[in-house]
C-alpha cells in the first residue's frame, strides 16, 4: 500500500496515507510515455513511468476511474513495496523470509480496493492476529527445472525384459546425446510404484503434485504458480520432496486464489518457487481456496533486483478487448490504437482517415475518444469490412443501452491505390499495414507500402497533414520514406512490443510539397502498381 512506498512521504499522517494508493497499469511496451501523459492530463497526480507500464499514485475514492485510461491492458493495486528487500545467495532464507513478508503485507486496505472492482458474495476479511509461523519453505526440484549445464541430458525409457518365465533385473536404458546406450539398474521400488506416481530422478512426486505442476500459466515469458501452504522441508536436504499433499474441502464463503510471480534480474530462485511458497504462506494465514483458473484474487508478486512490490490484480481479462465484438487473425488491440491515435493529437474537426481498417479496431477507437472528429474508413477485403461494420453496430446497441450517444463512422470499400477521397482532404491517417506474416507477404510488401502512402500523400493536408504507421517491416518502410521524403518527413518512432514481435510506430508529417502528374509519373521508377482486385472510385458500405 502506499504506506510502505517511497511516493510519500514518512512524515504523513496514518489517516492521510490511507487515503491513497499506487495503482500499477500495464501498458504495451514502448508506449509507457505516452500512457504517463494521457494519466496526468485526466488526474493530475503523479504518474511514474516505467518498463512495460505506469505507477499512478491517486486518492482511494478515485480509483474506478483508472478504468476510463485508453491506453493500459491490466491494473493492479500496490500493497507493499520494499526498495531494497536485501535478496541474499542463499536460496532458504530468501524463501523463508518471502513466506514471513505475507505477514506484514497491509492486506486489508489492499482487498478494500478490490471489492470496488470485482464482487464475492461472502465478506473477505482479514484476520485480526498474524500467526507467528507461517510455514516451512518448500524448495522441491521440479520436473520442469532446467539441468546444470555439466548435466548431461538423457533420453530415459524404462524396459522390463522377460527370459522365459522369469524375469530379469529391470534395467534402464538411457542414451546420451552421443546416442551411447548406458544400462543402469532399476530400484526395486520402480516395480511398485503405483501408476498415479512419476519417478523423477531421485524425487517421487505424487499425481497431484504432479497436475499442480501441470497446471502452471506462462503468461511473457513469467512462470506463475501457487503454494498449498501443507508442505514441509528438512532445510539440511538440498533435493527435497514436499510430504503428500493434503486435500482442503472447498470453502464456498472463502475466495479462491493464486499467485503469480513475475521476476527480472539474477536470483537463487526460480519464479515458480518463489510464487508456491508466497501462495503457501498466504494459504496459512486466510485459509482461501487455492485455483490456478477459476480464482477470485489473484496476488502479483513483482521481483525486480533487489526491488519487491506485493500487488493484487484489479482485472481479471485485460482492457484491450474493450469496444470490440468481432475480431479476425490480425486485429489490433484498441489500447495500441489508442496510443497511435494520441500520437496524432486529433483536434476538433479533424478528418481522420484508416485507409486499410481491417476489423475495425482503429476508426472505433478513435470515434469513441474523439467523438468531435469526423472519422473515415475502408478496406478492400470482403471479409474484414463487415466486421468493421459488426464491431461499430455492436457498440452502438450497448451505448444506447448506456444513454450513451452513438458513434459516427464513414465506412466504405475501395483500394488504397486510389481513394475516392479529394486531394489535401484528410488531416491524419492512421493505419496498420501488413507485417507480410499472418497477411500478405514480405514481397507484397514491396509495391504496397509505396503505393498507399503515395496516395495518402495525395489526400492528405499540406503543411498541417500528419500519418501514424504501424508495421513490423522496418526495412521496407525505412526504403519507402526515403523514396517518398519529398512529401512525408518522419517526426518520431517508437519501437513497441506486439506479442513478442518487435514493430515500429512511425510519425510522419504532411510536407508543403504538391504532389502533380509529375510528381506520380516519376514515382513510376518504384513499380508501383495497382492490386489485382480494384474497385473503379470506391464503394460506400455505409455510414454509422
Amino acid at each position: 500500500m502506499a504506506a510502505s512506498t517511497n511516493s510519500v512521504s514518512n512524515n504523513e499522517s496514518k489517516s492521510k496515507l490511507e487515503q491513497y494508493c499506487c495503482i500499477e497499469a500495464t501498458v504495451t511496451t514502448g508506449f509507457e510515455n505516452v500512457a504517463q501523459e494521457e494519466a496526468k492530463e485526466k488526474f493530475g497526480c503523479d504518474v511514474t513511468a516505467r518498463r512495460g507500464g505506469i505507477v499512478i499514485h491517486l486518492p482511494i475514492s478515485g480509483v474506478r476511474q483508472v478504468l476510463n485510461l485508453g491506453s493500459i491492458d491490466n491494473l493492479r493495486v500496490q500493497v507493499n513495496h520494499e526498495a531494497c528487500f536485501d535478496f541474499t545467495d542463499e536460496e532458504v532464507a530468501c524463501i523463508r523470509k518471502l513466506r514471513q513478508y505475507v505477514g506484514k503485507v497491509n492486506w486489508s486496505v489492499g482487498l478494500e480496493i478490490w471489492k470496488q472492482f470485482c464482487h464475492f458474495d461472502h465478506p473477505v476479511l482479514v484476520p485480526a492476529t498474524i500467526p507467528a509461523d507461517l510455514g516451512e519453505p518448500v524448495l522441491t526440484d521440479y520436473a520442469s527445472k532446467t539441468k546444470g549445464k555439466n548435466e548431461p541430458k538423457r533420453k530415459k525409457q524404462c524396459t522390463h525384459k522377460k527370459k522365459s518365465d522369469a524375469m530379469e533385473t529391470p534395467v534402464c536404458i538411457e542414451k546420451d546425446l552421443n546416442g551411447t546406450r548406458i544400462k543402469t539398474e532399476v530400484d526395486s521400488n520402480c516395480l511398485k510404484a503405483k501408476n498415479n506416481e512419476e519417478i523423477l530422478g531421485n524425487v517421487s512426486m505424487e499425481t497431484d503434485q504432479v497436475e499442480f505442476e501441470n497446471s502452471l500459466l506462462c503468461k511473457g515469458g513469467h512462470q506463475m504458480a501457487v503454494g498449498d501452504g501443507n508442505s514441509s522441508l528438512d532445510p539440511s536436504i538440498g533435493n527435497s520432496c514436499p510430504e503428500t499433499k493434503k486435500t482442503n474441502p472447498h470453502d464456498p464463503s472463502k475466495p479462491s486464489f493464486r499467485v503469480t510471480c513475475i521476476r527480472n534480474g539474477e536470483h537463487c530462485f526460480d519464479s515458480m518457487k518463489a510464487a508456491a511458497n508466497f501462495g503457501g504462506a498466504i494459504h496459512n494465514l486466510f485459509g482461501w481456496n487455492v485455483n490456478m483458473k477459476n480464482y477470485d484474487i489473484e496476488v502479483v508478486l513483482v521481483i525486480d533486483g533487489q526491488e519487491l512490490s506485493v500487488c493484487i490484480a484489479l482485472t481479471k481479462e485485460s482492457l484491450h478487448k474493450r469496444n470490440l465484438s468481432h475480431f479476425g487473425s490480425t486485429t489490433l488491440r484498441p489500447t495500441i490504437a489508442y496510443n497511435m491515435l494520441r500520437l496524432c493529437k486529433i483536434q476538433k474537426g479533424d478528418v481522420v482517415c484508416d485507409p486499410m481498417c481491417g476489423s475495425g479496431s482503429i476508426p472505433v477507437q478513435a470515434s469513441v475518444s474523439w467523438p468531435e472528429a469526423y472519422h473515415i474508413a475502408g478496406e478492400i477485403s470482403k471479409k474484414a469490412l463487415p466486421r468493421t461494420i459488426d464491431n461499430v453496430t455492436c457498440l452502438n446497441e450497448k451505448r444506447r443501452q448506456e444513454g450513451k450517444p452513438c458513434i459516427q463512422v464513414e465506412t466504405f470499400r475501395w483500394n488504397v491505390y486510389n481513394l475516392p477521397l479529394k486531394s489535401n482532404l484528410v488531416d491524419v491517417f492512421i493505419t496498420d499495414l501488413p507485417f507480410g506474416k499472418r497477411t500478405g507477404s514480405k514481397a507484397d510488401n514491396w509495391k504496397l507500402y509505396p503505393g498507399a502512402l503515395t496516395e495518402m500523400a495525395r489526400v492528405s493536408k499540406l503543411k498541417t497533414g500528419r500519418a501514424c504507421i504501424l508495421t513490423q517491416d522496418r526495412k521496407c518502410i525505412i526504403k519507402t520514406l526515403q523514396i517518398l521524403n519529398k512529401y512525408w518527413k518522419q517526426s518520431a518512432m517508437l519501437g513497441i512490443n506486439i506479442g513478442g514481435l518487435a514493430a515500429g510506430v512511425y510519425l510522419l508529417h504532411r510536407t508543403g510539397k504538391t504532389m502533380d502528374k509529375a510528381a506520380l509519373e516519376s514515382l513510376s521508377k518504384c513499380e508501383i502498381k495497382n492490386m489485382k482486385e480494384e474497385l473503379p472510385c470506391g464503394e460506400e458500405v455505409g455510414n454509422f
